[in-house]
Formats: C-alpha cells, structure tokens, sequence
C-alpha cells in the first residue's frame, strides 16, 4: 500500500462522518458538564489509549470542572481480568462508579469486543448516556450503544486515526463551549 493511499483512506473517511451525531455528543457532553454528570470512556488496544488521551485533553484543556475518567487503568484492569474475568473489566468498574444520566463513551474499531458489550449493556440498564465511535458499519456496538458515530473504513488504524480526531474534535469545540469563547 502507498502512503498516499493510506491518507486518502484517512480523508475519505473523514467525509463521510455524521457531524450531526459528532454535535450531538458535543450536546451532551455539555449538558453533563452543566448538570455535574460523569463521563466515563472505555476502550481496548489502541482504543484504550485514545480513551487516555481524551481524559486528559478534557481535564487539561477544556476543564476542571468536568469529571471525565477513563476506565483504562492497566492495574484496575488487569486485577479485575485476573480475579474475576476479562469481559467483566469495564463493566465491573461501570456498576460501581456510574449514575443514571452520566455518558458512557465506547471506543472500539470492531464493535465486537464482549467487554465493550457487557459495559454498554450496564450502562444502558442503569440509565447512562452511551455514544459509542467505531466502524460504520453495523455492529454489536452501534446496535447496543443509544448514540454511534461511525467511521467508514475497513482498515483499524485508519479508524483509530479518524476516532482521535473526533475527540480532538469534540475536545477543542467543547472547550470553547463551556469556556464561552
């Protein structure tokens, strides 16, 4: 594959992104800000390190004042995967943080991930927000998830690309929202 192939991937995908779902999301992420909701994101792999990455984009440059926290930490993870089970390691932590009206934000490339699953199902039974960002087409995640931004592109690193620019996206515009810039 040539690299000019690679960022026309990235472009054209980029194109076909709903930005009405993207505004949305910025929607509610600033009516939890407002109302003093949590935000919690999830993710796998490089998913997971996009999840990072959002929580400390939120908590550096758009706010204080917004409880954002990713549920990445690799020792919560790997003691919950240990002693209990992998597909119970966002979930589990789901159960005993979140309230109802908080958001939950899933990342996947797949949208079949069981662990994804199971914290969207959690998270719907107890009244969160969920928006999930992954492949358009349709998946276990979009299916589940009550919000789905999705990214046409077959090719996983391409929609990791994509997904950090959305959240840099809904970062740096929700920065100047709550900030009244």
């Amino acid at each position: 594959m040539k690299k000019d192939n690679y960022f026309n991937d990235v472009i054209t995908a980029i194109k076909y992104i709903d930005c009405d779902e993207i505004d949305l999301f910025i929607n509610h992420l600033s009516v939890a800000y407002i109302g003093g909701k949590n935000i919690y994101i999830i993710g796998n792999g490089g998913s997971n390190k996009i999840a990072n990455h959002f929580e400390v984009d939120f908590s550096n440059r758009v706010g204080f004042g917004l409880r954002v926290r990713s549920l990445a930490n690799l020792g919560i993870i790997t003691a919950i995967g240990n002693d209990d089970n992998f597909n119970n390691v966002f979930s589990n932590q789901l159960g005993k943080l979140c309230n109802n009206d908080d958001i939950l934000l899933a990342l996947s490339t797949s949208g079949e991930s069981n662990n994804i699953l199971k914290a969207i199902e959690v998270a719907n039974a107890k009244g969160m927000k969920t928006i999930s960002i992954g492949k358009a087409n349709e998946s276990s995640m979009s299916e589940l998830s009550k919000y789905h931004i999705g990214i046409k592109s077959e090719i996983t690193e391409v929609i990791e690309d994509v997904m950090q620019i959305i959240c840099h996206y809904v970062s740096y515009t929700s920065k100047h929202i709550i900030r009244g810039d």
